[in-house]
């Protein structure tokens, strides 16, 4: 079953919580309506548009 763009959206900040210097990296069709997800930002956690990576999909990107 295919996930949902919130769905991923939610793992990948998650997983980049306590990690001061994260950002979401994504390429997606279109971002869900919600209150706490724009461009620029998925819940708080800053967000990078790349249309390099395959549609709909997301990573977390850090540096040490």
């Amino acid at each position: 079953m295919k996930k949902e763009n919130i769905d991923i959206i939610k793992e990948k900040v998650a997983a980049a919580q306590g990690l001061a210097t994260a950002k979401v990296e994504y390429n997606f069709d279109e971002l869900p309506e919600h209150d706490e997800i724009n461009e620029r930002s998925f819940f708080g956690i800053p967000a990078v548009f790349n249309n390099s990576m395959p549609k709909n999909t997301a990573n977390v990107i850090y540096t040490m």
